[in-house]
This record gives structure tokens, C-alpha cells and sequence, in this order.
């Protein structure tokens, strides 16, 4: 649908240095997926956000949400493979030990992320 059409052209943009475009888009794939309830859609676009983060030089910020991301068990096989590529980029490499994210460790990332328009 229309969220995931939005987080393909934000990492499209992302790709071609059109950073802040690339942000409007992941932001409004997040702000669809989370009115349709669709977590693997939000997930979707935290990854790209996250991307985005790290090619602006965020890699804290980019480090926490892919670590979020990653201790989910239900994170889809496609996504998790991305986060965890993202991830081994940020210089992090994968989390240490055995993490367990829940929706409320989500919220609080997504409520960062819209409470400020600018990463």
C-alpha cells in the first residue's frame, strides 16, 4: 500500500542525498502504518529512518532504533536482514546478548521521532 510505497521512495531519496525529502517520506509511511495498525509497516520505515540517521552521521541515534528493532521475535525475516545490514554498517554490529523489545520500547522511538520534524 501506500505506507510502503512511501518507505521504498524514502530510500530512494536516502540513496540520492536528498535527505530531507527522504525524511518526509519515511515519516509519512510511519504516520500511515501507525493509523492502519500495521507493525511490520512501522517497522519498515523505523529501518529506513534508521538508515537515514546513519547517513547523516546519527549513528547513536540510528544504533538505538535498529537495536529495538532487532529484539523483536516477530520482526519479518526481509526486515530483520536489513536492520541487521544497517546495523554491521553503524559499526555496531548485532546487539549484544539476547534483547526483547516491546510495543512501548517502539512508542517511545516513534514519539522521538515525531516530536521533532528534524531527526
Amino acid at each position: 500500500g501506500v505506507a510502503r510505497a512511501f518507505t521504498g521512495l524514502g530510500k530512494v531519496k536516502s540513496a540520492s542525498l536528498r535527505y530531507p525529502v527522504a525524511e518526509d517520506y519515511f515519516l509519512s509511511a510511519l504516520k500511515i502504518a501507525t493509523e492502519i495498525e500495521a507493525p511490520p509497516l512501522i517497522q519498515e520505515a523505523l529501518v529506513g529512518i534508521a538508515d537515514l540517521l546513519l547517513r547523516e552521521g546519527k549513528i547513536e541515534e540510528a544504533h538505538r532504533i535498529l537495536v529495538t528493532l532487532l529484539g523483536i521475535a516477530s520482526l519479518p525475516a526481509a526486515t530483520r536482514q536489513e536492520a541487521e545490514t544497517i546495523l554491521g554498517a553503524a559499526a555496531g554490529g548485532p546487539p549484544p546478548g539476547e534483547q526483547i523489545s516491546t510495543e512501548e520500547d517502539l512508542k517511545t522511538i516513534m514519539a522521538d521521532l515525531t516530536l521533532f520534524k528534524r531527526f
